[in-house]
């Protein structure tokens, strides 16, 4: 008889139980969205390494059949009026040859691409996809190739890189990020990269359409980790 009231006592319940998977699922419904989100961030940061590391070898082989990259700029007509027939020139010369694996180029609808894009700093405002050059990679990044036009001339190569390719959200900070190629130098970087963190940090990503373009800086300054102060939403 007393070793039947002690294996009574030891037991739960129905009211406990439901009590205990009660603060389980409160836990759970906490902690799920930060795990994602954490979950999310690193295979951002990952792609956005590899898209870099791509880029990167396909300027190099384009490097080893023409030269200096400071010399392609010859090839072009500097006028602002001739954009759209340099970038085509710039795109088939320089980059399309070098891609290793099959690609699509076309404008952002004809790849299949959002005709709307948003950003970090104002994710509910559309900005519409110009009718430039597109390319959707096999390896799974798409790539908007322009110059850096500073109203005189071209400089630099810009591109804006979606590393997810044709996945959503499309947005600018979260999973599209600006690369730039220096004619001067022959290097890829992410477009801010030579700014102090604390000012990419503060002053540009997440707080401006602008500032939002030099996002990606910050991942790459931090070794290719998407950290707690980045200003993810």
């Amino acid at each position: 008889m007393q070793q039947r009231l002690l294996l009574h006592k030891t037991g739960f319940t129905l009211a406990e139980v439901l009590i205990t998977l009660g603060i389980i699922g409160i836990v759970a419904a906490m902690t799920l969205p930060i795990l994602n989100a954490k979950y999310q961030k690193k295979i951002i940061a990952t792609q956005l390494k590899t898209s870099y590391t791509l880029i990167q070898q396909i300027f190099e082989r384009a490097k080893a059949d023409h030269e200096d990259a400071s010399y392609w700029m010859e090839s072009f007509d500097m006028g602002t009026s001739a954009f759209d027939e340099n970038i085509k020139m710039f795109v088939d010369t320089y980059f399309l040859p070098y891609v290793h694996g099959k690609f699509v180029k076309g404008t952002a609808l004809e790849i299949g691409y959002s005709d709307y894009v948003g950003t970090l700093s104002n994710p509910d405002k559309k900005i519409q996809t110009y009718d430039t050059q597109y390319i959707k990679l096999s390896h799974g990044p798409v790539i908007n190739i322009t110059f850096n036009n500073n109203g005189v001339q071209f400089s630099d190569i810009l591109m804006y890189v979606d590393v997810n390719g044709l996945k959503r959200p499309n947005i600018r900070g979260k999973d599209i990020f600006l690369f730039n190629f220096s004619f001067k130098t022959g290097k890829v970087t992410l477009y801010g990269y030579n700014r102090k963190r604390t000012t990419l940090i503060n002053n540009d990503c997440g707080k401006s359409e602008w500032g939002d373009q030099c996002c990606g800086a910050i991942i790459m300054l931090d070794n290719w980790e998407i950290k707690d102060d980045y200003p993810w939403k």
